[in-house]
This record gives structure tokens, sequence and C-alpha cells, in this order.
């Protein structure tokens, strides 16, 4: 990962966004949610989600941790540069969202990491082909 466009460079990081902050572009190509447990409710996730833009959640590969989101960030290089969607581990789906449940090739520009914290306060990192 890499902040300048190099030629070996997985992705960029395009922006970060903290609470409320939804300005500039919020469409992504995918959505992965760092939902791993910690928030006593995790329906937050629902209202970040735009309906038909794929989601997954890859916490359950490597559990509950602070630094859960380097993980999932990782996730997301590896996709943009392979330029492939990896299937969400646990296929459950009661809401019906859009979830990645078959591992494709797909055409990805740009990914939104999204976490939230046990007050409910959200952090975004945006990932964009390099």
């Amino acid at each position: 990962m890499s902040s300048r466009d190099r030629g070996s460079a997985y992705c960029t990081v395009d922006g970060l966004r903290f609470h409320d902050d939804l300005s500039g572009p919020v469409r992504s190509d995918l959505d992965i949610l760092d939902a791993d447990g910690l928030s006593i409710d995790e329906s937050s996730y629902i209202s970040s989600l735009v309906p038909g833009v794929p989601a997954a959640a890859y916490a359950p590969l490597y559990g509950s941790m602070m630094i859960g989101s380097a993980f999932s960030c990782a996730a997301g290089a590896l996709m943009l540069k392979e330029q492939r969607c990896f299937a969400s581990p646990v296929p459950d789906n009661p809401r019906g969202l859009a979830i990645v449940r078959e591992p494709a090739d797909s055409s990805i520009e740009f990914i939104r990491c999204i976490r939230y914290n046990c007050s409910t306060d959200r952090a975004v990192i945006e990932l964009k082909k390099a």
C-alpha cells in the first residue's frame, strides 16, 4: 500500500473519514466491514452500506483485535491488485444484503474499509487502485 502512485503499489489510500464525514465520493465497488463482534450492536454497519454495492467481512478469519482494520485494508489492497473479490467466510445474511458469497474476478477501482468502535463512531479507510 502506498500513498503515491507507483507501478508496484497494490493501491493508494485515497481518503480517511471519521464519524459522519460523508464529503466526497461514497459509492465504492466493494465495502469491507470490520464487524468483529467488539460492538454491542453491529447494526450500525447497515447505515453505511449503499444499495447494490457488494459488501464483505473478513474478521471471522483473523478474529477480534484492535488492529483488525489493518487486516481488512490488506485484503482490500490484495483485491485491488489482483482484481478479484474474495468471498465472505460467513454466509449468514438475514437482511438480504449484497454479500460477496463466491470469489470472482471483478473490475475493482475503489474499496471502503468501514469500522465502528464500541461507541459507534465510524472510521472509513478508502482504497483506490494504483
